[in-house]
């Protein structure tokens, strides 16, 4: 994939997008959970990052730079299903009923890219990128049937680093990489 650079004018920009209960729409599963007494669940969908890019060296060298995160407060409601069926004394019952409600299953994301990249001669440039990536959240087995407690915690942390060497000759490429 070909990433985007710097250039010799320094340029960048910050974005922030917000997302929350009042603004979306009631699925179905909420419409008849509310008609059965269940409230309807609050979310948050907090998305933000900023890019910047510019010349180190102009003509020759440039950096760029990007993060990106997310913040999610994503809700389910819970409905115990045929409790009724149970016995009362059976000790899960209680605990079940319990939990009854709203759950929130928060995500978090930080996605970072930094790249500097230089022209070493008119035939040959060396190019150097940071890819890094933390993120973390609950996930429920399943989001009608599984109750709180009974969901996993996930992690994805990513560090990638990457150097390339590009020669060109007339129509010629030769490409050189090493990563990690």
């Amino acid at each position: 994939a070909i990433t985007r650079s710097g250039t010799n004018a320094l340029a960048g920009e910050v974005y922030f997008d917000r997302t929350g209960t009042s603004m979306r729409a009631k699925s179905v599963f909420e419409k008849e959970r509310e008609a059965a007494g269940v409230e309807r669940p609050s979310s948050a969908k907090n998305e933000f990052g900023l890019s910047v890019g510019g010349p180190i060296v102009k003509d020759q060298t440039h950096f760029f730079f990007a993060y990106d995160g997310k913040d999610i407060g994503d809700s389910r409601q819970v409905v115990p299903r045929d409790i009724d069926k149970l016995p009362a004394t059976l000790g899960i019952v209680p605990s079940l009923i319990a939990a009854k409600g709203n759950q929130v299953d928060k995500f978090r994301e930080h996605l970072l890219f930094g790249k500097i990249d230089t022209q070493l001669t008119e035939d040959s440039r060396l190019s150097l990128s940071l890819r890094l990536r933390r993120e973390d959240d609950r996930v429920a087995e399943s989001r009608d049937l599984s109750a709180p407690g009974n969901d996993k915690q996930r992690s994805n942390d990513e560090t990638r680093l990457d150097l390339k060497h590009e020669w060109t000759r007339g129509a010629w490429l030769s490409e050189a990489r090493l990563g990690y």
